[in-house]
């Protein structure tokens, strides 16, 4: 009896042990997690950032409707960081502007390594420029900003990329004083006079949370930019592209804005499973209401313009392919990745 009772002991731990086979979940934190459990992390942007809060209300609905998924969001510098975090394994969705430049190991990149198992699981918004000033400011374009104080958002951001790039083709960066300040700390900054040009974004043509902060407690302006210099900008800078500011979609934005945007999305490697960028994906545009709830700028993820942003050169995960076609926005000019091993 005694023999008997220790064989079916070790059949019924035996049987447990084949029940929890080990299945990488990610590229970073998530590698090594259980068949019952994936664990994800995603870098954002600094808090305060649009992508932050709207990263945070999709974790909380996939979460939600995915008990055995574990969705982390970190709060980071931004889009030049995350890349580097994906690349070498410490996270497993990256949000960046700056995926050809990372693809390529150009811009900021230059000098690294190329990134050639980069991957998009979907775009999240439009990243439309605006350069502010008080409304009380002498100043009426940005031709010429000889020794003021300009700032162009937190270190390594996507709007630090787009403002440098704009003001090094007008030839004004070397002529003010550069400064990065996180996007909270900028409304201040603006306000008692320690900057005088604020170049910001909106966010899917909407206005992010800090310049809401910004403009319902303080009267701001809106400086043209000039647009004889975007077509230069388009060709060094491929992650860029034309965009207009509707009248209205700021308070200081009284008629049309040209401008141009980057693009934010969410990038991962080769590594991640199918299933799960499916899962992902599934889980923004079928609970898209529910996200709006959660943050106004998730109005910008609306299926019908999905693809719209989406970088030609770098190809979409085969997981998140898998649910755009099924939803039927594929877009035929993409191409798709394939799954590591």
């Amino acid at each position: 009896k005694f023999i008997a009772m220790l064989l079916a002991l070790s059949m019924t731990l035996g049987l447990a042990a084949c029940g929890k086979t080990e299945t990488p979940a990610g590229s970073g934190s998530g590698a090594g997690t259980t068949s019952d459990e994936v664990a994800l992390t995603w870098a954002t942007a600094s808090l305060g950032g649009t992508i932050q809060m709207v990263a945070t209300a999709i974790a909380t609905v996939t979460n939600k409707y995915e008990p055995n998924y574990k969705v982390t969001v970190q709060a980071t510098g931004g889009s030049v960081e995350n890349v580097r975090l994906l690349r070498n394994g410490e996270c497993d969705i990256a949000h960046t502007t700056e995926g050809v430049n990372a693809l390529t190991a150009k811009g900021a990149f230059d000098g690294e390594p190329t990134f050639d198992n980069l991957q998009t699981l979907f775009k999240c918004y439009g990243n439309e420029t605006v350069a502010l000033v008080m409304a009380d400011s002498p100043l009426t374009d940005t031709k010429n900003l000889e020794g003021l104080k300009v700032c162009i958002g937190p270190t390594g951001s996507g709007i630090s990329q787009q403002a440098t790039a704009y003001l090094k083709t007008i030839g004004q960066f070397d002529n003010c004083k550069i400064l990065n300040i996180g996007y909270n700390d900028s409304v201040d900054a603006l306000k008692d006079g320690t900057i005088d040009v604020l170049f910001a974004f909106t966010s899917g043509k909407m206005p992010n949370s800090y310049l809401t902060q910004l403009e319902t407690s303080a009267e701001v302006r809106a400086l043209p930019l000039e647009t004889d210099a975007f077509e230069t900008i388009y060709e060094n800078y491929p992650d860029f592209g034309a965009a207009t500011l509707p009248a209205g979609s700021l308070k200081c934005i009284t008629e049309d804005y040209p401008t141009f945007a980057s693009y934010s999305i969410e990038y991962v490697t080769d590594e991640m499973p199918e299933d799960v960028a499916y899962t992902i994906v599934k889980n923004i545009y079928e609970n898209y209401d529910e996200l709006c709830v959660y943050n106004n700028s998730c109005k910008a993820l609306k299926l019908e313009e999905a693809m719209e942003g989406i970088r030609p050169q770098i190809p979409v995960h085969p997981g998140a392919a898998k649910y755009f076609k099924e939803a039927g926005v594929w877009d035929d000019s993409l191409t798709i990745g394939t799954v590591k091993g």
